[in-house]
């Protein structure tokens, strides 16, 4: 047997721009993890649009987050449209997470009678 790890590049493409989806790493999903306890830990709307900007900011960076949904209009922001992009980014992170499953998990044995 021979492996060889490929993984295919992750991108999204959003508010004119293409955005490579980050590996997954141990800081990577440690961040998410953060993002998911301060979801939790909320006391406002407002902290939940600065804890979903931040999980955003984990994807495309803080610089391209504040661009898009920029600070000083945090409390006029769409939620909606904010929450759609951060699973999107998420939901494109797992595609790539399943491509790999796909082609490196055991496959199932099939008995034969």
């Amino acid at each position: 047997m021979v492996f060889n790890y490929e993984r295919k590049d992750a991108v999204i493409e959003a508010y004119g721009k293409k955005y490579p989806i980050p590996t997954k790493t141990a800081a990577l999903m440690d961040g998410i993890n953060e993002i998911n306890k301060r979801f939790a830990e909320n006391k406002s709307n407002l902290d939940v649009v600065r804890a979903t900007k931040a999980g955003i900011a984990l994807f495309i960076g803080e610089e391209e987050t504040e661009r898009i949904f920029p600070a000083e209009k945090e409390a006029e922001l769409d939620t909606d449209e904010l929450s759609a992009f951060w699973w999107a980014l998420n939901a494109e992170s797992n595609r790539a997470t399943q491509e790999v499953i796909a082609e490196y998990a055991p496959k199932p044995i099939i008995q034969t009678k």
